[in-house]
């Protein structure tokens, strides 16, 4: 009868109230906590993307008069000057010489020698062990070696649409 009567009704409805109160109170602490985590990953994350994290470690930006970012030694001829921005500061220079990084030139690779580079690049880059720098580095390599294992098979292509019946060169 004390469920029956508008009394017990009414508890019955605040203690469901309370219920619901609770469970929303717990839902949104599980979303809060679960957002805060996120937040914390993705604040480390972009922390080691930090330029100036990169630039404590030893790493240096280099612009152009105008402030555009040089990655290349086609953007400077010699006597451009140059701004060199490190970790504690920026650095004013002058370009006296240019050499093409002979890093990037490397020996005559067979086109198997190129295919285990490349897998040996994309398996450093999937560790994600490099750094950012380094990962680019290594993405501009692999992607060097994709174009000279293409040429590698361009040329063997174009000496197989040249051999004749007997199985000659033709000279063209």
């Amino acid at each position: 009868m004390l469920l029956l009567s508008p009394m017990g009704r009414l508890n019955e409805k605040r203690q469901y109230a309370m219920h619901l109160e609770d469970r929303l109170q717990q839902t949104m602490r599980r979303r809060l906590d679960g957002f805060d985590g996120r937040m914390r990953l993705l604040a480390e994350r972009l922390e080691g993307m930090s330029p100036l994290k990169k630039l404590a470690q030893g790493y240096a930006y280099v612009a152009d008069e105008s402030g555009h970012c040089l990655s290349s030694i086609k953007g400077v001829a010699i006597g451009d000057p140059v701004q060199v921005y490190v970790r504690d500061g920026r650095m004013q220079a002058v370009i006296k010489e240019i050499d093409e990084d002979v890093a990037w030139k490397k020996k005559e690779l067979t086109i198997e020698q190129s295919f285990a580079e490349i897998e040996e690049i994309l398996n450093k880059l999937e560790s994600n062990e490099v750094t950012l720098e380094d990962s680019f580095l290594l993405y501009q390599s692999g992607m060097q070696q994709i174009k000279h294992c293409n040429d590698l098979m361009n040329a063997v292509e174009q000496k197989v649409q040249m051999l004749n019946s007997n199985g000659e060169l033709e000279n063209i």
